[in-house]
């Protein structure tokens, strides 16, 4: 929705912790509607239905990123919560490769499955010289792969390689409402996360660093449940886009 400068000026008048209140109250309208997403994918991931290997990676991340919001959120009573920027910033990452990825072919959703995995068992591999870890990778691969496709090698550094274009790219290919110019903010993210001068600076004033990032989040999360609406053939679209409507209501109405 757009809002009248009526509207965005009442809500830069409020207080910081008034600003709080109403953010983590829009989130909880949104978690309610991803809440019941999650059960659908669950049951889908649960169930004997044929599926596509790629599904493995894109359920394991939407349940990694409701992970890192609700850890975001728990951070808000804290003297530390201005490190919900950590959280902020993997969440941030992940919804635009969820985009990316329900954007391609089946065939390449599954090779980024692959790819992805071989990366982790690469790193353990690695680390440790363990056998175990190339075993299952090569059993995983022989089980599930295409016969037709050849797949990293993690005794090689190719399994190092990201199938995923890089941030940049991924935020200036996006459709996502409101992400034209995204990368700017993303790269905010980014100098809070390495503890630059200036997110030193900002996070003297930590409920405002926390109410900044949390507006990020409550960003992030609509565009989670639009983009897991789009991946499941819009079941849940009145859902997502009523609660929406309301999150905008509950933070700019007076």
């Amino acid at each position: 929705m757009s809002l009248s400068e009526e509207q965005v000026s009442f809500f830069k008048s409020l207080s910081e912790q008034k600003k709080v209140v109403r953010l983590e109250k829009a989130l909880g309208v949104l978690m309610k509607v991803g809440e019941h997403q999650l059960k659908l994918l669950k049951a889908y991931h649960s169930s004997n239905k044929s599926k596509e290997i790629g599904f493995a990676y894109f359920y394991q991340t939407v349940q990694s990123v409701w992970e890192n919001i609700n850890f975001a959120l728990s951070l808000g009573k804290g003297k530390f919560r201005h490190f919900n920027v950590y959280p902020a910033r993997l969440i941030c990452e992940n919804i635009f490769r969820l985009e990316y990825y329900i954007n391609q072919t089946k065939d390449q959703q599954n090779e980024i499955y692959f790819w992805e995995m071989a990366r982790v068992m690469k790193r353990f591999y690695d680390e440790f010289k363990d056998e175990e870890f190339k075993n299952k990778y090569d059993d995983i691969v022989k089980d599930l792969g295409n016969s037709n496709v050849i797949y990293p090698d993690i005794e090689k550094d190719e399994a190092y390689k990201d199938k995923f274009p890089n941030m940049e790219v991924l935020m200036r290919q996006s459709k996502l409402p409101r992400s034209k110019n995204f990368y700017l903010h993303y790269r905010f993210l980014c100098e809070s996360n390495h503890g630059k001068l200036l997110s030193l600076y900002i996070a003297k004033d930590g409920l405002k660093q926390y109410r900044l990032n949390l507006f990020y989040i409550l960003l992030f999360t609509k565009w989670l449940l639009i983009i897991i609406d789009a991946h499941i053939q819009k079941v849940t679209n009145k859902k997502v886009s009523d609660a929406i409507k309301k999150t905008d209501e509950i933070v700019f109405f007076v």
